[in-house]
């Protein structure tokens, strides 16, 4: 599944979140320094309860440099995003 939160309050149907969403999301992370060669490029994505985006890495090993610290994206500062994801 692309957004993992059951918790959360943001939620996605999955066929318009790889059509939709994921694009949108990725060309975000793109746009940070060594995002592709840290978590690859066809990752998964969680979202918390206030809407700070974190990637999930699809790359083995890559675990540890792909963290919350190094990249993480708040849907507050991209309306365009937020908007492309529902809300429960």
């Amino acid at each position: 599944m692309l957004i993992r939160n059951p918790a959360g309050k943001y939620s996605c149907d999955l066929n318009h979140c790889h059509k939709n969403a994921k694009p949108a999301l990725l060309k975000e992370f793109k746009k940070m320094k060594n995002f592709t060669k840290s978590c690859g490029g066809n990752l998964d994505f969680n979202i918390d309860r206030k809407g700070m985006v974190i990637p999930n890495p699809t790359k083995k090993g890559n675990s540890n440099n792909c963290t919350k610290k190094n990249f993480s994206l708040d849907l507050n500062d991209h309306s365009d995003i937020k908007s492309l994801i529902g809300k429960k």
